[in-house]
């Protein structure tokens, strides 16, 4: 079927322009700003509610198979909801934190929200350089300094992480003949580390044009250069960062779409005695919602792009009527999403409202 103007090429290309047009002002007001000095306070066991625990408890068992032991948890007190865990290993120079993030946006009166669990070690060397190596899904959008080098990885896994990260240690060391250092593990050492970390990052960021300081000097807003970035990211494919078999099995279920589901679901409707042309349309909703369901769990980032790309182009490439396919799914996969997203939620108020601290419910 030759490409033409149909129903999801016109909602995809509006969205797109409404996306353009109106995306800079809402990020201008949304935004967070960014203190200029960091402030932390570390966390004692019982102060975590029942499902902070549990969460950590899953992450420590998978640290002790590594040898690392939890050293202190922390969160910055005055930048959003956070949360982070510290191990490190008797020997080794590295020390890896499981940082919690979890964010809340309302898009008119429907309020969108994210979690994420990113794993990470890091190593600093005697020449002033570092190395991260971690599984952050999206891609930055902000600069380091050249002394720091950052790797990434699609995958979940602490032991597959820190393999990847003893090979950049190896390289660095080999390159620049830097001496590894002793990582921090008290809390007091951890927090020094961290602000001047903080302080080096927020100069480099003002140079580079990605920060700008408020009047009063005691924050940071991100640039329009930086907001565009995100922009970018949303509408790209490859704004974020997944394992490839998760895009094979996507588009595995988008081209199943019309050469199984529809089919079998048509066969189906004529053999009880349904018109197969008016059924058609039908079919084609019941079946890109259950794609959409498919690729929201599989896929979670960029979805708008990917259904549209997946189910719509799937549709033409068998040369089929999209039937609006591609927005449904998209819908569905959204929704889903956002339904998973929430029960893995351990910090914003809807999920810590009935979850006390563990203290307090033993009291």
């Amino acid at each position: 079927m030759p490409f033409k103007m149909d129903a999801d090429v016109v909602v995809f290309l509006s969205t797109v322009v409404f996306i353009l047009l109106g995306a800079l002002p809402r990020l201008r007001q949304t935004s967070v700003p960014i203190p200029v000095a960091a402030e932390f306070d570390e966390l004692t066991e019982f102060s975590l509610t029942a499902a902070q625990q549990a969460l950590f408890a899953r992450y420590d068992r998978e640290m002790n198979k590594l040898g690392f032991y939890p050293t202190c948890t922390y969160r910055w007190k005055n930048l959003g909801h956070n949360l982070t865990r510290s191990y490190v290993c008797p020997g080794d120079t590295a020390r890896c934190v499981i940082m919690l993030v979890e964010v809340a946006v309302n898009v008119g009166t429907k309020r969108n929200v994210a979690h994420a669990a990113v794993i990470e070690f890091d190593t600093y060397f005697s020449d002033g350089s570092a190395l991260f190596t971690s599984n952050m899904k999206q891609r930055s959008l902000l600069t380091k300094p050249s002394t720091v080098v950052s790797q990434r990885s699609a995958s979940d896994d602490p032991a597959v992480l820190k393999r990847l990260h003893d090979t950049g240690v190896a390289r660095v060391v080999s390159r620049n003949a830097a001496v590894p250092l002793t990582p921090p593990a008290a809390a007091k050492d951890i927090f020094a580390l961290l602000a001047i970390e903080h302080q080096t990052l927020g100069e480099h960021r003002v140079q580079a044009g990605e920060y700008r300081m408020t009047p009063d000097g005691t924050f940071y807003r991100m640039t329009d250069k930086v907001l565009w970035r995100g922009v970018r990211n949303f509408l790209s494919p490859f704004g974020a960062r997944f394992s490839p078999w998760r895009l094979l099995a996507a588009l595995l279920a988008a081209v199943s779409m019309p050469t199984l589901q529809m089919p079998l679901l048509l066969q189906y409707a004529a053999s009880h005695g349904f018109l197969t042309r008016s059924a058609a349309p039908m079919v084609t909703l019941l079946c890109a919602l259950a794609t959409g369901a498919f690729i929201g769990v599989v896929l979670e980032h960029n979805l708008f792009v990917w259904t549209f790309l997946l189910v719509t182009g799937s549709m033409w490439a068998f040369h089929l009527p999209p039937h609006l396919s591609g927005l449904w799914s998209g819908y569905i996969a959204h929704y889903i999403h956002q339904w998973i997203q929430r029960r893995r939620l351990v910090l914003l108020p809807e999920a810590t409202a009935q979850s006390k601290p563990v203290g307090v419910l033993q009291a």
